[in-house]
């Protein structure tokens, strides 16, 4: 860590995840594209996780180097990561 920042980078089976669970396209009734979810969302999320790892609860008891963050979004109800 340095400047109180880590250094994060979503890997490829979360761009896999979100492929399987968003169409590439916008929806018919507006529902969200991957594309839109990694403009409007994703650097947001990236973003709590290097400013604020340390204070999200940790995923598994006695090991902090991972976290979990569950937050709402613009574009949806629910997101829960980890890190």
């Amino acid at each position: 860590m340095s400047d109180g920042r880590y250094q994060v980078r979503a890997s490829a089976s979360f761009f896999e995840d979100l492929d399987r669970q968003l169409r590439p396209e916008r929806g018919p009734n507006g529902e969200p594209s991957t594309t839109d979810f990694q403009a409007f969302e994703l650097l947001d999320i990236v973003e709590r996780f290097a400013t604020g790892f340390d204070d999200l609860p940790p995923l598994v008891p006695g090991r902090s180097d991972y976290r979990v963050l569950v937050s709402t979004a613009e574009m949806a109800a629910a997101i829960q990561e980890t890190a």
